[in-house]
């Protein structure tokens, strides 16, 4: 009977300590799971960021490059932006 008693005694503080350190290894600053994956979440943001700054400066050269070398798009650009007509253009309302 006696030996049932620190049976069970010997199982609760093992469930007590094992409980504890579940919750430690979840929650501990800076090593945790919850950290981990934190940080995990946070790197696929940065990297989802890189790439749509990547294909910006893509797109924002190509409109340098053309802005300096083609003629029609800064006409485009100018019409569009500005509302300007060219010679000979009449406005129709």
């Amino acid at each position: 009977m006696l030996r049932r008693r620190e049976n069970k005694n010997f199982f609760k503080i093992f469930f007590v300590i094992f409980v504890i350190s579940l919750l430690s290894l979840f929650f501990q600053p800076k090593m945790g799971i919850v950290y981990l994956m934190k940080a995990k979440f946070d790197e696929k943001n940065l990297q989802y960021e890189l790439k749509k700054t990547k294909v910006e400066n893509i797109l924002l050269r190509r409109r340098i490059y053309l802005l300096k070398n083609d003629k029609s798009y800064i006409e485009k650009i100018v019409r569009e932006n500005l509302n300007m007509i060219g010679n000979g253009e009449k406005i129709l309302k």
